[in-house]
């Protein structure tokens, strides 16, 4: 896979319903804690980012014990295919801007938003379009100032390729 040597300890087999649902999942019981990945996908993209989402766990796990526990029940909920409780959610969205800031740090994704067009800015990080989308709306609410619906209304124009939306995002930057 792009000529990068992945080694495992051991290969597991499992479910074909289970291995479409599941890119990834740190087991915390161990020390340390074990990272599982789902490799049948052959989507390099999606593999990197779930190691950097789950490594990001692993790291918050370091410094929080507790977090450890509450990342255990999450993956838990998840094998049993049962939802988890809402207030955990920023565990997960908190793993994602991890992730998605290592594979398109800001420096970069600012001059990439004054020069290229969604498309332009997906392939050249070869992320989906809806790792993008929420790499956006993060950028231009952290990064940018914008209220949350000004952020999305901004993604939304560069997705769609609204081209007067995209002007004013890249006029808001150069005063900025």
């Amino acid at each position: 896979m792009r000529n990068i040597n992945i080694h495992a300890r051991e290969l597991v087999t499992v479910d074909e319903v289970f291995a479409r649902k599941i890119s990834g999942f740190t087991f915390f019981k161990y020390e340390p804690p074990t990272l599982y990945l789902n490799l049948s996908t052959n989507n390099f993209e999606r593999i990197v980012f779930t190691a950097l989402h789950e490594y990001s766990h692993m790291y918050q796990s370091e410094r929080d014990p507790d977090y450890a526990r509450v990342a255990a029940l999450i993956n838990t909920s998840k094998l049993l295919n049962m939802s988890y409780p809402e207030e955990y959610q920023p565990l997960e969205t908190e793993a994602n801007i991890v992730a998605s800031l290592l594979i398109v740090p800001d420096v970069s994704l600012d001059a990439d938003i004054r020069l290229r067009n969604f498309n332009e800015i997906r392939n050249k990080y070869s992320i989906s379009a809806q790792a993008l989308h929420n790499r956006l709306i993060n950028y231009f609410y952290f990064n940018c100032g914008f209220d949350y619906t000004i952020a999305l209304q901004a993604t939304l124009g560069f997705r769609t390729h609204n081209i007067e939306v995209i002007k004013q995002v890249r006029q808001h930057l150069r005063k900025s």
